[in-house]
């Protein structure tokens, strides 16, 4: 029997582990399913197969860990479902069907499943009006932003950066590659070649943790100033030679479950606003200890994350902690905010080398000792006039010509 006239249903079998009895049929004219075969692991028996014609449905088969048996496949002029099987890891197998013979595809609730890079599902997912459901699985086939992912040259299941030259040569093995499905890892395992991360400028998304350790010369994470979210882990140990934890600024707070910062002997500026953000919270998960003073325990790092001012710039960012000043103007660029810029205001003290106004009086009062004129003040419509205290601490306003 080369030919199936119609369907060919393998459903319900509790003890069926092998398909070697079919080996035979080559097409089959109607719809496949393979469904809740608890024990069966391989496809093979349908090694032959070239062609279906309706629905090809693999679902619910908890064993089932391979599908290769599938490689000849080219068409099945129908929906594809992939449900439900606890065992397989990836769809190989499925390369080779004509993606334009897939009406719909529905790939979920398989948690081993991280490799769904085929051709055909490639292909697929490039056509914006196809019809498909993908969650529930693995990372890397997570969804169809994870597969197009992986389908574009994107890494499939993290990456570790063990030399500076596997960190330079990223934006060229990976042209494009701005999001990593899976964890990152930078881990020098030949002392003090891993110097810095420039070469990692592209990436903006990390799909699981981010561990920096070990590298006894690697002294700035600038090449991280992109990075905006992680899902998972932040470590930071055991880097000799870091001094500051910049260019891991634009990391969103929440995409951080837990923080790891060790071991790192420089390391002095932990004060970053999204970590400080994240400490905040007394119930976020933190491991800050064996680094330099200013990063040397949780409590350090949160007294330097102070903000005394409340304009939500941390004091060691604010170039003026004292005085709100969100905007943080500094119109001569020296370092020092506007408002606190005391060199560059005609500011008068009384009592204060520095006064925050034009007039400030400090520890003292003014006084006028008649009532003839007390304070003369010009309105928004650039009036004059003269304010008076009556005898009973009432203070009136007299309109006056300005001064000329």
């Amino acid at each position: 029997l080369n030919t199936l006239g119609g369907s060919l249903s393998i459903q319900n079998n509790s003890s069926l582990s092998t398909l070697a009895g079919i080996g035979a049929i080559n097409s089959i004219n109607g719809p496949l399913y393979i469904m809740n075969n608890p024990l069966l692991i391989n496809l093979s028996g349908l090694d032959s197969v070239s062609s279906i014609n309706g629905v090809l449905n693999i679902s619910n088969n908890n064993s089932l860990h391979d599908l290769t048996a599938l490689s000849s496949v080219l068409s099945i002029n129908g929906p594809l479902y992939i449900a439900n099987n606890t065992s397989l890891e990836s769809l190989a197998g499925l390369d080779s069907i004509d993606y334009s013979t897939i009406s719909e595809l529905y790939i979920y609730n398989s948690n081993a499943l991280s490799a769904c890079s085929v051709q055909s599902i490639c292909d697929f997912l490039t056509l914006t009006s196809n019809s498909y459901t993908i969650n529930s699985n693995s990372i890397g086939c997570n969804s169809e932003t994870e597969i197009e992912l992986v389908c574009s040259g994107c890494p499939s299941n993290g990456i570790t950066f063990e030399t500076q030259g596997e960190i330079d040569s990223f934006p060229f093995n990976f042209p494009g590659c701005n999001q990593i499905i899976g964890s990152v890892i930078i881990n020098d395992t030949i002392p003090d070649n891993i110097l810095n991360v420039d070469s990692l400028f592209q990436i903006t998304s990390i799909l699981g943790n981010l561990t920096i350790q070990n590298n006894s010369s690697l002294v700035s994470l600038s090449g991280l100033s992109n990075l905006n979210s992680i899902s998972g882990v932040l470590t930071i140990t055991d880097n000799d030679a870091l001094p500051s934890l910049f260019g891991l600024d634009n990391i969103y707070y929440t995409t951080i479950s837990n923080l790891v910062i060790e071991g790192s002997s420089l390391l002095a500026i932990c004060d970053l606003s999204n970590i400080c953000t994240y400490l905040s919270n007394p119930s976020s998960p933190a491991s800050i200890i064996g680094n330099a003073s200013g990063c040397a325990t949780r409590g350090e790092v949160e007294a330097y994350c102070a903000d005394q001012d409340s304009d939500g710039v941390i004091d060691s960012l604010d170039n003026c902690v004292t005085i709100y000043n969100p905007a943080q103007e500094d119109s001569d660029n020296d370092g020092v905010g506007n408002v606190c810029d005391y060199g560059t205001q005609e500011n008068v003290g009384i009592g204060t080398e520095t006064p925050f106004t034009k007039l400030q009086v400090s520890q003292g009062v003014v006084f006028t000792d008649n009532n003839n004129g007390s304070l003369l003040m010009r309105s928004p419509d650039n009036s004059c006039w003269i304010l008076k205290v009556n005898d009973s601490g009432v203070l009136s306003a007299t309109k006056v010509p300005c001064p000329e």
